[in-house]
């Protein structure tokens, strides 16, 4: 397994994660055999965890707040639109979606917030094609394996 994280000066957040492709891990030692996959452990508030498969996501950013672009009409969940390597990225507040506070509610008053670039894979008239999506979260803390079912 060959992981690079490479983290920011100014705090613990990773500015970018790189994964090589590797395939799941079989747990031989148990009585029945299960495969194990890597997620990356996320907070959307500080009771609630998720765990996101490593195979969707891209990049772990730390968006600074004056750059993202609010679009007019949109849910509130929908934080607007960033410039991610000469991309348009759709940002979303992640907890805010799922029922959460929503970051610009919440006590801490923060300059930047951590984001995660998930790709989805859309396919329309027979071509196919990723779409790149940016979760804020309110904290990204490690990788770890985990049986998917």
């Amino acid at each position: 397994m060959s992981n690079s994280l490479s983290v920011s000066g100014s705090g613990s957040l990773p500015t970018s994660l790189q994964f090589a492709q590797t395939a799941p891990v079989q747990d031989l030692a148990a009585n029945h055999s299960s495969v194990t996959e890597q997620f990356l452990r996320l907070h959307l508030f500080p009771s609630a965890t998720v765990l996101l498969p490593i195979q969707q996501l891209s990049e772990v950013l730390t968006l600074p707040t004056g750059r993202v672009v609010p679009i007019p009409h949109m849910p509130a969940w929908v934080m607007g639109v960033y410039n991610w390597r000469g991309e348009i990225l759709w940002t979303v507040d992640l907890g805010h979606l799922c029922g959460f506070t929503p970051w610009y509610q919440q006590a801490t008053n923060v300059s930047s917030f951590p984001a995660v670039v998930l790709q989805a894979r859309s396919s329309t008239a027979g071509s196919a094609r990723n779409q790149m999506l940016g979760l804020v979260v309110s904290r990204v803390e490690d990788i770890e394996w985990c049986d998917p079912e």
